[in-house]
């Protein structure tokens, strides 16, 4: 997935979709490994996502996971017919619960190392906005964690 927020390099999906071909079902755009991360990554953007990806992470038993909110992703075919797609929440929480779903069905999730791009532009993003489903995302990813007991998993 390329975002039309021109986050993302388009010549860096080569290494999402070569990690799809070694084996990954999900290749996950990780942001915070680049040398300009704080640089280039807003302030509050970069504590916020952060933060959300520990959380993130330790639901979805992938501690290792340290970008939850990067949407520059690939996705192996034969997962998403696997993933209950219409219930899966359609907004900013929607990287956070595609990663709960994946896990739920045993996908190989990998991380990708990729560019932190941001312009000028202010975000629109209001915080108690974001910040209400993302609980109820996170809230509800745990919940099914622990009906399922699943086990933490390693992360590529």
């Amino acid at each position: 997935v390329v975002g039309t927020d021109a986050q993302m390099d388009p010549q860096e999906m080569p290494r999402l979709l070569s990690a799809i071909c070694e084996g990954a079902d999900y290749a996950k755009g990780e942001r915070f490994s680049h040398p300009e991360v704080r640089a280039r990554m807003p302030a509050t953007r970069f504590w916020g996502n952060r933060a959300l990806s520990l959380m993130t992470g330790l639901i979805a038993g992938l501690p290792e996971l340290r970008d939850a909110q990067c949407g520059y992703t690939a996705l192996r075919l034969s997962r998403l017919t696997e993933l209950p797609l219409s219930a899966l929440y359609p907004r900013y929480g929607f990287p956070n619960d595609l990663l709960f779903r994946l896990v739920e069905v045993g996908a190989r999730v990998e991380q990708v190392p990729v560019s932190p791009i941001y312009g000028s532009e202010q975000s629109k993003l209001s915080i108690p906005r974001v910040v209400i489903p993302l609980l109820w995302i996170l809230a509800r990813g745990l919940m099914r964690r622990l009906l399922t007991r699943r086990p933490q998993r390693a992360l590529s």
